[in-house]
């Protein structure tokens, strides 16, 4: 399994407490606000338990993001996101490394100006946070941890919205969710102590 260190956000320190991780990193909107406490629950204690059949995805997308790192790197420049956050986010909404990874800049600094993150973060929540808010609300709405985000751990069985926008609560989400793929390129705490660090 490859990994690469996790960078720390620029504030507050990798020292700093929980709460001041929290107060950084808290969206300023009620309903961002909303969306990260939720999240906050769900990364609580989360076990990360992909499924066989998402492993030659979880390994191609490590091999693929070894391969095109300057790229992301350059993205996360441009849009001031993590670069880990910007290829699962990229391998989620694609199907492989000949698409450019550029092309999703304008939707990404959209969804950065009402959530506080630098391509420094690591504070799992905003992650997590960020790409419930790239990916759509509805799940959110529905009381439902989101397989775009959750799908490979222990927060996600079933429910999935398909063809026409519709949600079927019997569907099973068989693709890595971001996290999942987060996890399997940078070392990330997913328990509430760990945070940032």
């Amino acid at each position: 399994m490859a990994h690469c260190s996790a960078a720390v956000s620029r504030r507050p320190q990798s020292n700093s407490k929980t709460t001041a991780l929290d107060a950084w990193h808290r969206p300023t909107s009620m309903l961002g606000r909303r969306v990260y406490d939720h999240n906050i629950e769900l990364a609580t204690a989360l076990i990360a338990e992909p499924a066989a059949s998402m492993e030659e995805s979880l390994t191609a997308f490590a091999k693929h993001y070894e391969a095109h790192a300057e790229a992301y790197q350059t993205v996360a420049r441009r849009t001031d996101l993590p670069a880990a956050l910007i290829a699962a986010i990229y391998w989620r909404e694609s199907t492989g490394p000949e698409k450019s990874a550029l092309q999703h800049n304008d939707r990404m600094l959209r969804v950065r100006q009402s959530l506080r993150l630098t391509r420094e973060s690591t504070h799992l929540p905003a992650l997590l946070t960020y790409a419930e808010f790239y990916n759509g609300l509805g799940y959110f709405f529905r009381g439902k941890a989101s397989p775009y985000v959750y799908s490979g751990t222990s927060r996600y069985t079933q429910g999935k919205y398909v063809a026409g926008g519709r949600y079927n609560a019997r569907i099973r989400d068989r693709q890595p969710g971001v996290l999942a793929l987060i996890q399997r390129v940078v070392a990330v705490a997913t328990t509430q102590t760990g945070w940032g660090s």
